[in-house]
This record gives structure tokens, sequence and C-alpha cells, in this order.
């Protein structure tokens, strides 16, 4: 059996790991297991911005900034936490707790986390540390690929070759080469799983008749998703303003300002609140945050222009001018954090029929506890309708 799974943020990663699991635990489901996603590298909106040519490859680049999920709450929503994935993670120094310092004007009920070498490192390492402990099978276990650049643009039933009553789904993708170049392969797969943006996947992938029709009952919560807009500004210091060697706070929620909602020391941030000097630089990199309503109002505004008042923002909440940043850069996210559905369907996980699966924070909201649990139920269904197999 081959199996596909779109997108590899936490829940795209979370069913890599769940889904490899559970095959070798059931004598090998899987024959083979592609994972692909459009972006250079994992991560979805657990992405990680990293900058500075060391002459390193792009993943070990000198600075970096979270651009998306900022930190990781222990028990933020309604999803119950996987405690092993988070013993393991911290294990492997993928995370570590927040300190005390850390968020201004957050309520501090919750235990906080980060990734000290970003948080695209945590969905990297569920799906490494799954794909090597598949490896380590040999020749039991599945055949694993991880494709990058990769955007699944069309998907469609066909007949399976030799066997006029079975079919596979046929994938198209679209890739892009370093060279700037761009192809469109198809693939064939026996079971899919669907975890990018439930608005984005009904209007940038084109589906044939018979998956139209499996959408259909689904298609009032699918299009319930109430994703956010926002912008990400990184600004970078060679040398470290004063006024944030004072600052009492890694992070802070902003309020009052026409742009700018949440501002983070990502040099600190990623020290974890130890003195940041250790790193053996006084450079600093800050990630702020449009709000919501400033974002939707000035989604395509030119990106000087939202660069502009997300510093002049910063200078009004710090109270004093900071000096020029020596690098910059800006991000449009279209799809952001998602509210919970409102159609009060509470199920993580839409199985729509003939091997489908859909899965992701459009469907139980934004945190990293909801992301895993939706990956685990469609793992989960998955394993429920080939409990006859092998």
């Amino acid at each position: 059996m081959r199996a596909l799974i779109v997108g590899t943020g936490p829940t795209g990663a979370g069913i890599c790991r769940y889904l490899l699991k559970a095959s070798s635990a059931k004598g090998g489901l899987l024959d083979e297991l592609v994972v692909c996603d459009k972006a250079r590298g994992p991560g979805g909106r657990f992405a990680t911005h990293r900058f500075g040519d060391d002459g390193e490859s792009r993943t070990n680049r000198r600075h970096r900034a979270d651009t998306g999920a900022q930190y990781i709450s222990h028990g933020a929503g309604p999803s119950p936490p996987d405690l092993e994935v988070y013993e393991e993670l911290e294990h492997a120094g993928v995370i570590r707790s927040m300190g005390p310092r850390t968020i201004r004007g957050d309520r501090g009920i919750r235990r906080n986390f980060v990734a000290p070498k970003g948080i695209s490192s945590v969905p990297a390492y569920l799906i490494e540390s799954a794909v090597r402990k598949e490896r380590e099978r040999g020749d039991e276990g599945a055949d694993v690929s991880v494709r990058y650049s990769t955007r699944l643009i069309g998907l469609g039933r066909v007949p399976a070759k030799g066997d006029v009553t079975s079919f596979k789904w046929s994938a198209t993708f679209e890739t892009y080469g370093e060279d700037g170049g761009v192809c469109t392969p198809s693939d064939l797969f026996d079971v899919v799983f669907l975890t990018i943006p439930t608005t984005q996947l009904l209007q940038d992938v084109r589906f044939d008749a018979h998956l139209e029709k499996l959408l259909d009952p689904h298609r009032p919560r699918l299009e319930s998703a109430n994703y956010s807009r926002r912008f990400a500004v990184v600004a970078h210091y060679d040398d470290r303003p004063e006024v944030l060697r004072a600052a009492d706070w890694t992070a802070a929620y902003v309020e009052g300002q026409k742009a700018l909602r949440y501002v983070s020391a990502e040099t600190r941030k990623m020290c974890c609140d130890e003195d940041d000097t250790a790193t053996g630089t006084e450079a600093t990199t800050l990630l702020l945050h449009s709000s919501v309503p400033y974002a939707i109002e000035a989604f395509d505004t030119d990106r000087d222009e939202v660069r502009d008042q997300l510093l002049h923002d910063l200078d009004r909440f710090l109270g004093r001018a900071m000096p020029k940043p020596s690098y910059v850069k800006v991000h449009r996210w279209k799809y952001s954090q998602c509210k919970p559905p409102t159609s009060g369907v509470s199920s993580a996980t839409i199985a729509i029929g003939d091997g489908v699966y859909i899965g992701g924070d459009g469907l139980v909201g934004s945190n990293f506890d909801n992301c895993l649990h939706s990956a685990k139920t469609a793992v989960r269904a998955f394993v429920e309708e080939n409990a006859g197999l092998k």
C-alpha cells in the first residue's frame, strides 16, 4: 500500500509519526510513504526564517526567527496533550521550557516551550525520527521519501493497472527546481492524508468529479474554518540596542498600536531566557507580528509600508527610537491561526471515503496539541478501515 501525506506542519508531521508506528505494529500496513510540502523545508506555519550566510547549509545559517508559531503551550486547547511526544522532544533537546520572565501580557497559566533551533525543528524532528526508526526495520519497513518544493495541484481517482475493479488516487504535483524550473509529475497512491489549510485545499487543488462528490457533504464544515491573516517582520541588529538590554521580557503582547500586536527578542527566546551574550554575539533579532485587523486591511499594501509601520509602532512601544536594522524581512501570512470551526462538529479528522482523510487545525483550531490529536485520529481511522489487511 502506498500512502501520501500532504503538508509537513505539526499535523502532517504527526501523521507521519503515528502512521509509521501503526504500520509497524500491524506487521507492515504500508509498502511506501511519500510526504510532500510546497515549501523548501518542513514546518508549515511552524516556520523558521534563517539568514546570515556563514558558508553553511540553509538550515544552519547563523541567525533565525520564528515567523509563524512562536512557542508551544502545553495543554492550551481542548485536545489532550501527547505526553510521550513532549517528553521525547525535551529529551532530544528540540524544545525547552520558557523561563519566568518570558512573555509580557501572557496569563502564565500554562507551561510554554520554545525550540532553541527554531520552531520548524519540531515537525522536522517528528518526521526525521519516524523515518529513521522505519529505516532501522530494514526490509520489513516501508520505503519513505520526503519531497519539498512539491505542491499538490490535482487529485482524482483512476483504475488500478491490470485490475478494473479497484482504483487508486492520481496526485498531480507542481515541483520547483533550484534553477527555477517547474514541472508537473503525477503519482499513484492508495491512501491520501491532506493537512494543508482547508480553505487553501478547496481553492488551490483540482478534484475530479468523484472526489468532489465525496467532499460535498463536508464542504460546509471545511469552508467554516476561520483563518486569520497576519504580517511577520524580522528585524536584525548587528549591535544589540541598549533599550533591549534593559528589557525585562523576552516577548510581549502589545496594546494600543496601529499595527504591532506582538514582539519577540528571538535571540533571547532561543537561548531560553539565559544570558544571550553567551552566544558570543551582540547581534539581536526581533520578530514583529501585526494584529489581525491591520493585516486584513493592509494585506495588499506594499511590503515597505508594512515594514515602516511596524517598526514605527515598535519605537512607540519601547518609548524611544530604535536604530535602523541591518536586515529586514517581511512575510505575509494568508493563512495564520485558525479559530475552531463554527459548525459544532467535534471530530478532529474527516474520513471522506475511499482512503482520503482530511486533518489539521482547520478542523480543531490552531495549537500543537490539537494538531497532534487530529493526526492521531486520522491514523486511527485509517487503521480501523484497514483492520483486515496483513
